[in-house]
């Protein structure tokens, strides 16, 4: 015992959380953050996908709410932040996107490496980088330009959804054009 009082510091707790949330199991996570995100709104939440979200989410959340608003991309419909919708969802990027929509919709299989595989022969045919498709891609499946590794996020939605949002995202941008 010291003579000085203890202090309550909110900062290392949070610190001691994201700890346990980064070594924490992906399904254990998963369990705990469900009832998260039923509170704000998701339903029909298969573990799996939540498990899948937990995995891209867990290096940068300090609590399982911050975890669950991260991962409402995954769950609910999207909007689209209006400076990121601006800034990346431009015409001149429209044939651009729909010749990935098409790549996309070819795709052997959707996990990371074959994701990978599929946008090096996107990028080589089109001989662009990665940087000039990654964020309006971004924009388009999770409407923010902060998210998650691309192709990890595009892994858990599945090309189902990845398809619709793009598809989404590519009407926006003809409904701006004209």
């Amino acid at each position: 015992m010291g003579k000085s009082p203890g202090i309550f510091n909110a900062e290392k707790l949070l610190d001691l959380n994201a700890k346990y949330i980064r070594e924490a199991d992906d399904g254990d996570l998963a369990d705990l953050l469900t009832p998260f995100l039923v509170s704000l709104g998701c339903s029909e939440l298969k573990r799996e996908k939540v498990k899948g979200a937990v995995k891209t989410l867990k290096k940068g959340s300090k609590t399982l709410h911050d975890m669950a608003q991260g991962a409402l991309f995954y769950f609910k419909e999207i909007t689209f932040e209006r400076q990121a919708d601006e800034r990346f969802l431009r015409p001149e990027l429209l044939e651009i996107l729909e010749d990935l929509l098409s790549d996309l919709e070819g795709a052997p299989g959707f996990s990371q490496k074959e994701l990978e595989e599929t946008f090096s022969t996107f990028l080589e045919k089109h001989q662009i980088k990665l940087s000039k498709v990654a964020q309006p891609l971004r924009v388009a499946l999770t409407g923010k330009t902060v998210s998650p590794g691309i192709f990890e996020i595009m892994e858990v939605l599945g090309q189902e959804m990845v398809i619709r949002r793009l598809s989404d995202a590519i009407s926006h941008i003809r409904s701006r054009k004209g």
